[in-house]
This record gives C-alpha cells, structure tokens and sequence, in this order.
C-alpha cells in the first residue's frame, strides 16, 4: 500500500547526481553492506548475516576526480549546500537504476513498510500500482469501512494531485508510489485532500487518515442451480494471510461446496514465503513452485520448503494467531481436490502471478479473466545500520512450465486466462469487494466453467444493454 509524490522545488543537483550519485553512492552502499549485511528477506523469508563480498570502491570509480567535484560544488556553487545530502543522493542513485521495485527506505520508511506487512498502516484505506502506459497511479483496491471507502473513492481512479500539488514525474523517476504514499500517509485523525481523475471528471475527496487494518482474505458462500460455491477473495499476501486462507480452504471443504473460486484480481503481490505456504496447502508436497534466478546462481522453491543450492530445506512459514511467525509443515500433507478457478485481470502481479500459474501448471485450477500485470521478479530487503533499508531486485522467479512472464524478460508478458472476459471501462470501476457476484461477468463465467448444473444468465453490459 504505497502512495504519494512530494511535490517540491528541486535545486539542480539532478545534473551532478547522475555524475556523482554512480559514484560516490557505491563507496556509501559498499561500506554500509559490507558492514551491517543482514538480509532482511521480504520476498524469500530468510536472514542471513554474511557480509557482501565487493569489489573494493577504488575499483569501482575515481575517488579522488569525485572528491574534487564535491569540494568544488560545496565551496564555489551558488546554491549553498546545507545538511548531509546521503538520503538524496542514494535515492537518486536508486532511481538511476531504472528498477521500479528497487528503492531506498529511510528508518521511518522502513518503520512504515514492515507494518504494512502486518496488514496494518496509517492511511486512507486504499492500494495503488503505477500505469506505465498512462504513467499515472492508479487506485485498485478501495478497502471496506475505510476513510476512502466511507468518501467514495472508486478502483480505477488515478491520483492526480495530493493538497492541491499537481503531481509528475520525470522519465527517470522510479519510487513513485513511495512518493506518493508518503504525501498520503500522516498523522492518525488528521486529514488530506486526494484529487482524482475519474473519466473527465476531477474529484477532490477531503479524507481523514485513520488506523487501517486490511485483511487480505474475504470469504462468501454462493449458490445457484443447487450447486454451491465457495469464493475466496486474496487481496495480498502478508504475514496474516496464511491463517485465513487455510481457513477459507477448509471451511470450502466442509460446508458443501462443489467449487471454489480464488479471486486474485487487482492483488499486487506479496511475500515469496507466504505465497510458497498457500500453495503447499494446495498441490502435493514437494512439487516445484518456481526457479530462482539470481546474478550468479539458481535455486528452488519447493512445496513445503525452499531448497537451496545445498540441498538443504527450509521449512515453509507459518503465522500464529498472535501474529508470531514460526516455521513447520503445518501446511504440508494437504492438496486441493476440489475444483477451482482463479480470477486475474491486469492488476495481478508478482505473487498472484505466482499463485496462479502454480495452479494452472499443475492444472489445479482454471484461469478466467484477463492477461495479468507481467512481474516475475523478486525483491530482498537488506537492513543497513541505523535503521535504514535498501530493497532491491535479486532474482527472477520462474513457475513450473518454464516461461517466466516478467515484463523485462523475452517471454510473453503477464498469464493469458483460460476462459478470456474483458470488462468494457465501466466495469473496471466496480469495487470488486461490494460487487454482486451476479452481475461480476468474470465470475459468472468461472461459475459456468466449473458447474455441473445450471449455468448463471451472462450479465449484459453497459453498452450491450443500450
């Protein structure tokens, strides 16, 4: 849940970073790396104290041609340079990367970023993921009973503009939905003024920030024709949803369904270690999840554990109702037999696009909907001394059919759905989470694809119905 995009004049030392930043950012992140190296492993789940081995920073750059442009720029450039600039220029070095899911988290970023883990934050109620056609954010998720919620905020409405500031964003730029969530998120019982684009229209919503818990999993029953459905909605994967998927699969189980349905439409993704649990509940043990292709070596996830270069596994996560995390085989010993399909449109990534070709693969599961986002690449968050966090892009991950759908690779881009439905640009505004299910025409056709009795009538759409 990130958003927000500081608006503010910036002095030209945008010039000189792209010089200096490559540079003397390198000399910073190598001292720091090398010295406090813990790994605090956001998308694999694992710690590791193992100073990085790098090449020593004279190597790397001129330091005395850099040090040369430093004391100039501090002794004879016009604009005087105040305070340590180690913030600016290692989050510009980050945006010179060109890696949209790299950035550099201040202590109280980080602070922020392993709440939201947690499934709680302070904010408006909402999920965002950047547009890279329209280069827009882009709101996918309106929780319920939130502050966004309550105002009338809608999925698919793009931020444009936080108090009144217009927001842009350079070619270059690469945290902007940090950016913009820091502009958002504040202050408990504070407000801010969101102005969105909704089709022609701008609409300034005045929102009041508030504690937010965001469940990641919505369950609900449906029948029709005799035959009963059970429908699961996974809105993320954090560290509280395993407990209640598990849950949702078992309560599927019992309570007479013929079929259940995993919606994973506008889930940005996740944590590799909790998808990787999911899946263990779903498919049989050991069955292989995904390569990882790292700069200099190849590992698997397996059912039930990781299995590292070694041979050796580590079992799967668990969460406690406490919220304490542990690992065992508690999801091990169990597979889905029932059938199901799963729901993506454009707005599934990482770990949804995980979850759903696991499934397709191993043809657990039937696809409906549309092409997904196309992110096949994982992030490690490595701790640096003083509370401060780089997260950066390690690895590509690979499902069990081979073909890796990162937008950055030479595959195809996203997963194609099995039973294809577009929703024309009205239907992409519905809150997925208030929709009935009888007039969500991707549902219904996963309903239709799975049932063994009477079909649900195809809702018409807007324009069909003019």
């Amino acid at each position: 849940m990130k958003g927000g995009l500081l608006v503010k004049k910036t002095i030209p030392l945008w010039f000189f970073v792209l010089i200096l930043v490559t540079s003397m950012l390198l000399t910073v992140l190598v001292t720091f790396l090398v010295t406090h190296a813990e790994v605090s492993a956001r998308y694999q789940n694992m710690t590791t104290a193992e100073p990085i081995v790098s090449a020593p920073a004279s190597t790397l750059f001129d330091v005395p041609r850099v040090e040369g442009v430093l004391n100039r720029l501090q002794s004879s450039w016009v604009h005087p340079i105040e305070g340590d600039l180690t913030d600016f220029l290692i989050e510009r070095l980050m945006i010179g990367t060109g890696d949209v899911y790299s950035n550099y988290m201040n202590a109280e970023e980080y602070a922020e970023y392993n709440e939201s883990y947690f499934g709680n934050f302070v904010g408006i109620g909402v999920s965002v993921q950047w547009d890279s056609e329209a280069r827009e954010i882009r709101i996918v998720n309106v929780f319920p009973d939130s502050p966004a919620d309550e105002v009338g905020f809608c999925p698919g409405d793009a931020i444009v503009a936080v108090e009144g500031d217009r927001l842009s964003f350079a070619p270059t730029d690469t945290d902007m939905l940090d950016r913009v969530g820091d502009l958002i998120r504040g202050e408990e019982v504070t407000f801010v003024n969101v102005t969105v684009r909704r089709g022609e229209e701008e609409i300034t919503y005045r929102t009041e920030r508030r504690a937010v818990t965001t469940p990641t999993v919505y369950t609900d029953t449906f029948e029709h024709g005799g035959v009963k459905a059970t429908y699961v909605m996974i809105t993320g994967f954090d560290y509280t949803t395993p407990l209640a998927f598990k849950q949702a699969v078992d309560d599927a189980e019992a309570n007479g369904s013929e079929m259940i349905l995993f919606d994973l439409r506008n889930n940005p993704g996740g944590l590799l270690s909790v998808v990787s649990t999911m899946l263990t509940y779903l498919v049989e043990d050991d069955a292989l999840l995904c390569t990882t292709e790292y700069q200099k070596s190849e590992s698997e996830v397996r059912a039930g554990g990781y299995v590292k270069e070694d041979g050796l596994s580590t079992p799967t996560l668990t969460v406690s109702e406490n919220g304490a995390i542990s690992y065992n085989q508690a999801y091990a010993d169990h597979t889905l037999t029932m059938p199901c399909a799963v729901l993506i449109n454009g707005s599934s990534a990482s770990a949804a696009e995980l979850f759903t070709s696991v499934l397709r693969d191993y043809k657990v599961a039937t696809l409906v909907g549309e092409n997904s986002f196309g992110k096949g690449c994982m992030q490690v968050t490595y701790t640096i001394a003083g509370g401060y966090a780089l997260k950066l892009t390690v690895a590509y991950y690979t499902p069990p059919c081979g073909v890796n759908y990162d937008k950055m690779t030479a595959g195809p881009v996203g997963i194609a759905p099995d039973v294809e439905v577009i929703f024309s640009e009205e239907e992409k505004k519905q809150n997925l989470y208030a929709i009935d299910h009888r007039v969500d025409r991707q549902f219904v056709a996963a309903f239709n694809t799975l049932t063994k009795g009477e079909a649900l009538p195809i809702p018409e759409t807007e324009t069909e119905s003019q």
